[in-house]
């Protein structure tokens, strides 16, 4: 008799410390897309990024993958669950001995204010959610 009560009372102490960290964890991980949408006169190649991540695409570490964007249209990543402080990286050009000119870098601000430009190391709370950055012309004459 001893020997159950013991083990009801360890699983239930399994179960209870499992329930705590799954949903301590649930913020600091998420699983999302994050879309760029192409407004400029030139074609663009963005990377998208995240710690998580192993990639190095044309020189940024922590590449998830890259994709080249026509002008007008839109493109998008699925960050899987545990792909934390995601962001974009976007380029117009390489030079001549192939090295890519980034003109713009965007990150997840936090706090479910979407993207903007910068690095931000923040993550989305929460799967199921969907961000979207617009690159534009006043983004290239910023110089972002």
């Amino acid at each position: 008799m001893a020997h159950s009560r013991l083990s009801r009372k360890t699983a239930t102490r399994f179960a209870l410390v499992a329930a705590t960290l799954a949903v301590t964890a649930a913020p600091a991980h998420a699983c999302y897309t994050v879309k760029l949408t192409n407004d400029t006169d030139r074609d663009v190649h963005a990377v998208w990024t995240a710690a998580g991540c192993a990639g190095l695409i044309d020189g940024v570490p922590f590449s998830c993958e890259g994709k080249s964007v026509k002008t007008g249209e839109t493109k998008s990543h699925n960050f899987d669950w545990g792909k934390t402080a995601p962001g974009i990286s976007i380029f117009t050009r390489k030079d001549e001995l192939g090295i890519a000119y980034v003109i713009a870098t965007y990150g997840y601000r936090g706090g479910g204010h979407g993207f903007a430009p910068g690095v931000w190391a923040r993550s989305p709370s929460g799967c199921g959610h969907t961000y979207s950055v617009n690159f534009t012309e006043d983004d290239i004459s910023a110089g972002l």
